[in-house]
Formats: C-alpha cells, structure tokens, sequence
C-alpha cells in the first residue's frame, strides 16, 4: 500500500504533504481491509512470515496501471 502511494505521488512531495495526499495511510485499521483479525493478530505464522490477504488482495501497482 505505501510503495503503490509512494508511485502514485510526486516525487517532490515532503513528508507531511505526502501524508496529506494519503490519509488512508495513517488508518492503523487499514489491514483490516484485507485480513480478518484472527489471520493476521493471533497467528504465530504472520509474526515469522508474510501471510497472504484473506479478505481481497492487497493493491499494487501492477493492478492500478491495468485499471487505466
């Protein structure tokens, strides 16, 4: 989510104007979106090792360019 950001944004932006442009970024519920809690908060799997999404696929860039 923050490298799809990070390509979408200016490249000149600062820190804070980024944050701006991304507000959703800052949502501390935001994996919520994509993984059920029980998924990602009470398995000792996602603490060792990546865990994929069980709710929709996380974005990425590959999938925003094909939208356009």
């Amino acid at each position: 989510m923050i490298d799809l950001a990070i390509a979408q944004s200016p490249k000149d932006l600062t820190f804070e104007e980024f944050l701006r442009q991304n507000p959703q970024l800052m949502n501390s519920d935001l994996f919520l979106e994509y993984y059920k809690k029980e998924t990602i908060l009470n398995n000792p799997t996602a603490r060792q090792e990546m865990v994929l999404p069980d709710i929709k696929p996380l974005p990425t860039l590959v999938m925003s360019q094909n939208k356009k």
